[in-house]
């Protein structure tokens, strides 16, 4: 799968201080939830205002077509973007 960020307004950012979290959370009661994480300085370079970057995220067995997730984009180790309940396309 790949995610895709957009800045929107405001300045370039820096792209080596971005982090992106994924959950799923399985239906039927699992003990343990499937995280993944790509670390800061996963990737470097500018995203200026109007541009969009897209994140290619590892295979997973676990997270496939139709699953739902959970993601949170942070910036220096601050949130600045959270959606819950996305479908895996």
């Amino acid at each position: 799968g790949t995610l895709t960020i957009h800045s929107l307004h405001g300045d370039a950012l820096d792209l080596s201080k971005i982090s992106v979290k994924i959950s799923q959370y399985f239906s039927g009661g699992a003990t343990q939830p499937y995280e993944y994480e790509m670390p800061k300085n996963s990737i470097s370079g500018t995203l200026s205002p109007g541009e969009t970057l897209p994140i290619v995220l590892p295979n997973s067995e676990r997270i496939k077509e139709g699953e739902v997730v959970d993601v949170i984009v942070y910036y220096a180790g601050h949130k600045i973007a959270e959606e819950e309940n996305l479908k895996v396309k």
